[in-house]
């Protein structure tokens, strides 16, 4: 998949589920959920130069909005780099899955607070945190490594946390952020209650502190 732009779709821009894939140097926006969904068939993905913007700001109701959805714990293998978020009303990324995930790119903006200014997307009371990557379940052994710009156009009361961990099992991965910190939540890493990761070896850093 190539050199494509995908916009306007009522749910997601791209959907897939099938493997050994390479999902190049697309445009993927104004959608009414995310702009892309990936399922566990879909390991052996390659995602390069791609741009992810605007996911969810046309809804009536809460969704997921994230710029990439990894939605199944069995994900493998899903390597990508300079990729683009971009006003996502949910998290840049949402990931879970098991082994191998490798994703580098520049995160901007993400959160929901341009879109929501702006007049778009769910206008009602949020139950999602705002947040720039939110790692869930069974998510291990991943590398992220994301620049971080333009917080502060979300606004002060929209800040989004650098990172999100929801549920006990995320284990042995690498979170590495650089950027700017200007309009980040001022608890830049959250972890859900009933989270229990101590002691599993997570690393997360910011500018290599």
């Amino acid at each position: 998949v190539e050199g494509n732009r995908f916009w306007r779709s009522a749910i997601n821009n791209v959907y897939m589920a099938s493997p050994d894939c390479w999902v190049l140097n697309n445009t993927m926006s104004e959608s009414g959920d995310s702009s892309m969904v990936v399922r566990a068939a879909a390991g052996d993905m390659r995602l390069n130069g791609n741009k992810f913007w605007f996911a969810g700001m046309y809804a009536a109701s809460e969704v997921t909005g994230a710029g990439l959805h990894l939605q199944d714990a069995g994900i493998r293998s899903i390597e990508g780099s300079a990729n683009t978020f971009q006003d996502t009303w949910g998290p840049a990324i949402l990931a879970s899955g098991d082994t191998a995930i490798r994703l580098s790119g520049t995160i901007d903006h993400a959160g929901g607070g341009r879109i929501e200014q702006q007049g778009f997307g769910y206008r009602g009371a949020r139950t999602q945190p705002r947040t720039c990557v939110r790692a869930l379940g069974t998510l291990r052994r991943a590398e992220l490594d994301f620049r971080v710009i333009g917080g502060d156009l979300n606004g002060s009361a929209n800040r989004p946390h650098l990172l999100h961990i929801s549920g006990g099992g995320i284990m042995g991965c690498d979170f590495k952020f650089n950027g700017d910190l200007a309009g980040i939540n001022p608890t830049p890493v959250v972890e859900a209650g009933g989270s229990t990761n101590d002691k599993r070896w997570n690393k997360v850093r910011f500018n290599d502190r």
